[in-house]
This record gives structure tokens, sequence and C-alpha cells, in this order.
């Protein structure tokens, strides 16, 4: 288990690689030929971010969940901060996903928090139950 944590910092390196390329050479959301919006570029673009938050989040995470522990106590927070970065990562994509089609109001917002952290119950909720079953 000690290569998810540089498995998680390549993915971000190599995400914001992405980003900067993106943001950069193209424009995502306007193809001056024809005056559209590039979709394939667009999703790549909220691809990249998703990943590059990610990785972002499972490293901070992971360091102030794990800087006072040792190898073991490192290898079992793994599994939880893949998880919880993965659930921060995705609010923030779909956040930028709802602002890019005009829609995102502090409603909505709160919507995509609370479905969130139902999700997260449910997962702590069938840790508590496998706990009770090893006992």
């Amino acid at each position: 288990m000690d290569y998810f944590p540089k498995i998680f910092k390549g993915l971000f390196f190599l995400s914001l690689g992405a980003l900067l390329f993106l943001l950069w050479q193209k424009n995502p959301y306007q193809d001056l030929e024809s005056q559209r919006i590039a979709w394939p570029t667009v999703v790549f673009l909220n691809s990249a971010f998703f990943l590059f938050l990610w990785g972002l989040f499972f490293c901070v995470i992971f360091w102030f969940k794990t800087r006072l522990l040792t190898r073991r106590g490192k290898n079992s927070q793994v599994k939880k901060v893949s998880r919880h970065s993965f659930w921060l990562a995705l609010m923030l994509t779909i956040f930028l996903v709802l602002q890019q089609a005009r829609a995102l109001f502090w409603w909505d917002g709160l919507l995509v928090v609370v479905a969130l952290m139902l999700v997260e119950m449910f997962f702590l909720s069938f840790e508590e139950k496998e706990d009770e079953r090893l006992l």
C-alpha cells in the first residue's frame, strides 16, 4: 500500500500538466472556425480538473492524517482518504459543471453537498457493520 501515495502524486502532476496545456493551448469553450462550444475539449478539461483535485486532496488529506502515524497506520488510512478525496473532487467538479451551464445556485450546491454526505454516511455505516461482524 506504500505505492498509493506515489500513484496519487503522479496523478496530481499529470493532470496539472493536462490542465495547464488545455488552458494555454486551447479555448475549451469556443471553436473559432464554427463559433460553437468544443465539447470534447470541455469534457477533457473537466476530467483533468477532477483528476487534479482528486490527487491534490489525496496528498493533502493523507499528509494531515498520517503525519504522526507509523507505516502500518498509514496503510490503514489509504482507503478512507482516497474515498474522501474522491467525494471532495467530485463535489467541486459538479459545481464547475453547474457553473458552466449557468445553473449553480446556492440550493443546487446544498443538494450536491447533502447527497454526497448521504453517500458517505452509507459507506461509514457499512464499515461499522463490517467491524461488528468481525467482533
